[in-house]
């Protein structure tokens, strides 16, 4: 444990990943014809369409409008992860990246924070394993907050370098639909996996 100092705590790094395999619309075009042919007419076009008259209710609702006749929805690539491919990959991926970033060695890292969404090992989560991947020495514990995780993470962080009990934190980041949503499924079709890290310590 450090004590605590004056000045400002921030982003040291900050690094992003993503998985080599693409799943394109053409891909799924092929593979689920008769799916892609029926999204259309799917539950979201219904809900949303004002063909009934509804008024538009929110930005989100006039932002979505032009690509309801696609049905993709805009979208036309994710990237997924291959089989064998865990969100634990990426986060380690990422982390290695974003120390080398920083400038640190693993032995410098006080706490990891991971942010697994969903984790690969459900109930106990990535930390553990990230931190073991990556040769940290310090603690390693797993926080989760669905959409809101890294901010929250970022936020405790901050604190926890801010109070002096740490002087590098690193946060790394995974998100893993693709294991979670069917490729035949149309809301797979808005969703991908990616990875991030950062490391939050003193700056100037």
């Amino acid at each position: 444990m450090t004590t605590r100092r004056e000045g400002g705590v921030g982003l040291k790094s900050l690094a992003v990943t993503a998985p080599a395999r693409v799943r394109t619309n053409d891909e799924l075009r092929g593979r689920h014809p008769e799916t892609v042919a029926r999204a259309e007419q799917g539950t979201l076009s219904r809900v949303m369409n004002d063909e009934d008259g509804r008024a538009e209710t929110s930005t989100f609702d006039a932002a979505m409008r032009p690509y309801l006749a696609d049905p993709f929805r805009g979208v036309k690539e994710r990237r997924v992860l291959a089989p064998g491919e865990t969100s634990i990959d990426m986060e380690v991926d990422a982390g290695k990246v974003a120390l080398e970033l920083a400038g640190l060695a693993p032995k410098d890292v006080d706490q990891l924070i991971s942010v697994g969404f969903l984790p690969h090992h459900v109930g106990i989560g990535n930390a553990v394993y990230v931190a073991k991947a990556l040769g940290l020495e310090g603690a390693a514990f797993n926080l989760e907050t669905a959409c809101a995780g890294p901010l929250t993470a970022l936020r405790t962080a901050t604190a926890l370098v801010r109070a002096g009990e740490c002087d590098h934190v690193l946060v790394t980041v995974s998100c893993s639909y693709s294991r979670f949503a069917r490729e035949d499924d149309t809301l797979s079709w808005f969703l991908g996996d990616g990875g991030g890290a950062f490391v939050v310590g003193r700056v100037p």
